[in-house]
């Protein structure tokens, strides 16, 4: 079996980061009451929020390589890395790093 190009991997993460965020969208539609009577629709926020958050620092490294830059060992520092290369903006970067 060939292995996947780094662009198809990046396409195949992009895509299953919007059916997360789309997941989480539903989420958010439950009425504050309701959700936190529920712990369950808790439970399962903050795990896609985990799985968000996962994906997104995958698709940064893989931009990273793309892009031919050196592959940080810290998940934080890839967000750093993103902002050096002219990816993202300070503050979205900074606020990456916050949520890993």
């Amino acid at each position: 079996m060939a292995a996947r190009k780094p662009h198809g991997v990046l396409l195949a993460k992009l895509q299953n980061l919007e059916a997360y965020l789309q997941e989480l969208e539903s989420l958010v539609r439950i009425p504050l009451a309701e959700f936190m009577g529920r712990p369950y629709y808790r439970r399962a926020a903050e795990r896609l929020i985990q799985i968000i958050v996962e994906d997104t620092i995958d698709c940064g490294t893989l931009v990273l390589d793309l892009l031919g830059k050196p592959i940080p060992i810290a998940s934080r520092e890839v967000f750093v890395r993103l902002y050096q290369a002219g990816v993202l903006g300070r503050s979205l970067a900074h606020r990456f790093q916050e949520y890993v």
